[in-house]
């Protein structure tokens, strides 16, 4: 007796299975796994008046808020504002280049390759033209929107201005990883264009 499952349902599942692949490999990546795991034990662990105990701490996160503005911007928002500001001064700096670098270390995450070449092939030149834009012009405005413009926006889903373990669970995406991702999309996507003929 077979187990019911025809080739088109079975090529299904693989191609499911195919596409979570690349998301494995780079959340397996300790370049992002180590600095993910650091940052929610700075979330959830972190003395409410932190800032006001170690002066230090203080004096960093002033100096970031001057050139990476959501730290303030989400700070002012929060219920903990110390402990937010503290952990987006410190996450930012740490988790935006080690998710650009797991992104472009991880092949077919963020930029599938293989399939732009499907499409490119499909579409010709439009194709291209429209991918220069979203590498040269879309991507990096999202990013420079998700870490100078972005005035402290969470989602009923995702409420890291309310809830500590929102924060610790997806405070990094919010403190550089989708700036991080943009930026890794733009790179993977020029190379592509640059390198496919």
């Amino acid at each position: 007796m077979g187990s019911g499952m025809t080739d088109q349902e079975s090529e299904a599942i693989s191609s499911r299975r195919s596409s979570w692949y690349p998301v494995l490999m780079f959340a397996r990546n300790p370049t992002v796994a180590i600095p993910y795991a650091l940052s929610v034990a700075f979330a959830l662990f972190v003395p409410d008046d932190v800032l006001d105990r170690w002066s230090f701490l203080k004096t960093w996160v002033t100096y970031v808020e001057q050139y990476v503005p959501i730290v303030s911007n989400y700070a002012v928002r929060s219920v903990f504002p110390q402990v937010t500001a503290l952990y987006f001064s410190i996450v930012v700096v740490v988790i935006t280049p080690s998710v650009v670098w797991g992104a472009l270390a991880t092949p077919g995450f963020v930029v599938d390759e293989g399939k732009f070449a499907g499409l490119q092939q499909r579409f010709g030149i439009f194709h291209s033209l429209i991918c220069w834009v979203i590498a040269l012009g879309l991507m990096p405005l999202l990013a420079y929107f998700c870490l100078i413009v972005n005035p402290g926006y969470d989602f009923n889903i995702m409420p890291i201005n309310q809830y500590r373990i929102a924060l610790a669970v997806f405070g990094p995406l919010f403190a550089g990883g989708a700036a991080g991702g943009c930026i890794a999309a733009s790179l993977k996507m020029s190379h592509w264009l640059i390198t496919k003929d």
